[in-house]
């Protein structure tokens, strides 16, 4: 570290501030940045907004230095290389692949950039471009000379120089002799002796002259529309068609083919526009604005047309920006604007920051251990509970969920490079599977980070889309559901991963990176074969939280009773204990209350939240309590008790919780006895 300060003392001023980590308030040795800031490796769809005073870095690498934005921003940083000069709040990058620079015009210009191969050299500054329909090049001519076009469909070929025109007025038809004649033209009865005999200059005024034609001049079979061949440098085009006019138009000028409502004012010699479309604009371009340095072959291929760059600094740059460049999570606590860490500082906030990249969240968007939710049926209102407690929101149970899902709702480019998920689902978007194991849920984990979620649900077609607005289905308002997160270490995943291998659950959507564990992917791998390990079946396997509250999870038994196929019927025997049981009262071949064995399995026939009452036909959760005294475990399953589920694969994780137990024994208003009729 002695030999990074020494190797940047000339471009740093040495100051105390006192800065505040989290609880630790101390003065810290600050060095004032005399350089730029940098963001290292900004992945293609990184944004920059709102930037304020009080920035807040957490994983900076130690190499990383910064210069302090204002408030209220999050960097997620990586490796050196890039510097950014940050514009006004609001504006959003959306970088393109590497090899691309750009320099970025004053405030208030607006881009909508053409498709690949476009190459512009922008004018001076108070020239207005409006640019014909695609498919018309224009090749400009010197600076100060103005087009005025005349109607559509006129086209004009130029000639060489000293012949002046003076056209007469439109409707008439010329069929000029061979080169070489010169004509001084008499009163209006007067004939041409070299014009063909239907050949009449009518209307030409007595003033109006054709001297000197030269002789490789030719004029040769001019249509009524108007055709000006060798009309060279100090030529005038008067009273053609209406008001168009051509004024100084030299040799080398050319228009071909130009529309009427296609106008070019006041463009420079310098200027070209070449193969640019008809939606192209670029309007009001000051002279000081330039895009330099874009190869022909460059693509903006991350750019759409409709993009805007708004209110950028003329000296914002974004250089360098290579394609596969990411961005690593990291946050800083409050530091003075303007001010570099030294690494001692760095360490101090990595060591103060709690580290927490991937965990359940509660409403707030507090990490939490864990959390169960149970939302009513026709709405999206529900109760929650956590270590803390239990409470109903009239809020939306998205609010919730989407916390705690975010880092897998948003395009797999985005991700970390340490970030991985799976989504399974027996009923994913647009289709249902009856050959895989009933469950569903989402994992997550971070290599980097050594964290991972587990959530359990029951919500057919959840999530719906990786879209914080498009994860929750239309048809999720419908009927009640729960949903369970646990927060675990990343090892855990192991354990989980076997756990969707048996119960042969459905993977519709993931993104694994190699490293994750191999029983993870290999339950992705395994979606459509049953690798099943049936010692494992039937049994409880022991897991705990990342706080230490424990768990159990259990793949169930196939068989052709309820004695052997029915899950709930062999949780029961696993906690030996009664238990009360909460499932869809829809299903076909609903099982009546079981209580035939060492230990009953009862229905619940009518649930009370807080919420309201509701009943099974109206419930599509799946949920079990322990009735026995002493036996303290609560568990979110896959399965319905239903004979048509005997044979499908299908699990449940439990949680060992007196508060639990007691708020799912109160949801159960009533159970339903041995004996009774479904």
């Amino acid at each position: 570290m002695a030999e990074m300060l020494t190797g940047q003392s000339k471009m740093f001023t040495e100051q105390s501030v006192p800065v505040a980590f989290g609880s630790v308030s101390e003065s810290v040795s600050l060095r004032v940045c005399l350089e730029e800031s940098r963001l290292d490796c900004v992945p293609q769809e990184s944004r920059l907004d709102c930037v304020l005073q009080e920035s807040h870095l957490d994983c900076v690498p130690q190499e990383s230095r910064f210069r302090l934005c204002p408030a209220g921003v999050t960097f997620r940083l990586c490796s050196a290389g890039v510097t950014f000069r940050l514009c006004p709040a609001g504006v959003t990058f959306r970088l393109c692949p590497a090899g691309v620079t750009f320099r970025l015009c004053p405030a208030g210009v607006t881009f909508r950039l053409c498709p690949a191969g476009v190459t512009f050299r922008l004018c001076p500054a108070g020239v207005t471009f409006r640019l014909c329909p695609a498919g018309v090049t224009f090749r400009l001519c010197p600076a100060g000379v103005t087009f005025r076009l005349c109607p559509a469909g006129v086209t004009f070929r130029l000639c060489p120089a000293g012949v002046t025109f003076r056209l007469c007025p439109a409707g008439v038809t010329f069929r000029l002799c061979p080169a070489g004649v010169t004509f001084r033209l008499c009163p209006q009865e007067s004939r041409l002796d070299c014009v063909l005999q239907e050949s009449r200059l009518d209307c030409v005024l007595q003033e109006s002259r054709l001297d000197c034609v030269l002789q490789e001049s030719r004029l040769d079979c001019v249509p009524q529309e108007s055709r000006l061949d060798c009309v060279l440098q100090e030529s005038r085009l008067d009273c053609v068609l209406q008001e168009s006019r051509l004024d100084c138009v030299p040799q080398e000028s050319r228009l071909d083919c130009v529309p009427q409502e296609s106008r070019l004012d006041c463009v420079p010699q310098e200027s070209r526009l070449d193969c640019v479309p008809q939606e192209s604009r670029l309007d009001c371009v000051l002279q000081e604005s330039r895009l330099d340095c874009v190869l022909q072959e460059s693509r903006l291929d991350c750019v759409p047309q409709e993009s805007h760059l708004d209110c950028v600094l003329q000296e914002s740059h974004l250089d360098c920006v290579l394609q596969e460049s990411r961005l690593d999570c990291v946050t800083f606590r409050l530091c003075p604007a303007g001010v570099m860490l030294l690494l001692l500082s760095l360490v101090l906030v990595l060591s103060s920051a709690d580290g927490v990249r991937l965990s359940c969240k509660n409403e707030k968007n507090e990490n939490v251990d864990w959390f169960i939710v149970y939302k009513q049926p026709a709405g999206l209102k529900y109760v929650y509970m956590d270590d803390d407690g239990m409470k109903e929101h009239d809020k939306q149970v998205t609010e919730t969920l989407v916390n705690t899902l975010s880092p897998m709702l948003k395009s797999v480019r985005d991700m970390e490079d340490s970030f991985g998920f799976l989504s399974y689902n027996d009923q994913p978007p647009g289709s249902v599977s009856p050959t895989s194991g009933h469950s569903k849920g989402v994992v997550m984990g971070d290599s980097q980070s050594n964290q991972a979620v587990w959530m359990v649900h029951s919500t057919p077609q959840f999530p719906y889309r990786r879209d914080q607005n498009y994860f929750w289905p239309d048809s999720g308002k419908a009927n009640a559901q729960t949903f369970m997160c646990v927060s675990l270490s990343y090892k855990a995943l192991v354990t989980v991963g076997l756990h969707l291998q048996n119960i042969k659950a459905l993977v519709y959507d993931y993104d694994l990176p190699d490293d994750f564990p191999k029983e993870l992917r290999d339950a992705v791998q395994k979606t459509t074969q049953d690798t099943r390990d049936t010692s494992l079946q039937g049994q409880l396997k022991a897991l705990s939280t990342r706080d230490g509250n424990q768990l159990n999870i259990m793949a169930k038994q196939n068989g052709p009773t309820a004695q052997n196929g029915d899950m709930y019927v062999q949780l029961a025997n696993a906690f030996q204990s009664d238990m009360a049981a909460q499932t869809f009262g829809g299903q076909q071949g609903r099982d009546a209350s079981f209580c035939s064995g060492n230990y009953k399995v009862l229905n619940v026939k009518k649930i009370k939240t807080e919420l309201g009452k509701w009943v099974p036909s109206r419930d599509h959760s799946k949920w079990a309590v322990t009735t026995t005294d002493g036996i303290t475990m609560t568990c979110i399953g896959d399965s319905n008790r239903a004979s048509t589920q005997y044979d499908r694969a299908g699990g449940a994780l439990c949680i060992t919780n007196p508060k639990v137990k007691d708020y799912f024994m109160d949801f159960k208003e009533e159970t339903e006895d041995c004996g009774a009729k479904i």
